[in-house]
């Protein structure tokens, strides 16, 4: 499970997490696609979760795909 996910789940819901970052549900469902977050974004999942999820590992990109 990615961060962005753990962190979906911390709030609750897509929707939750965007009314608590003040962001629209678009915003929320891109990061999940992607991956990864703004950073503003990201310190305040980090001071929400008191520190469980930490900023770092939702503004890193990690590609998972393997070149061939």
């Amino acid at each position: 499970m990615t961060a962005i996910k753990l962190a979906v789940k911390h709030y609750g819901s897509q929707r939750e997490m965007a009314k608590a970052l003040g962001v629209t549900d678009s915003q929320v469902s891109q990061w999940c696609s992607n991956g990864f977050m703004s950073a503003r974004q990201a310190l305040k999942v980090e001071r929400d979760t008191q520190g469980w999820i930490r900023a770092l590992s939702l503004i890193e990109q990690t590609d998972t795909k393997k070149e061939g």
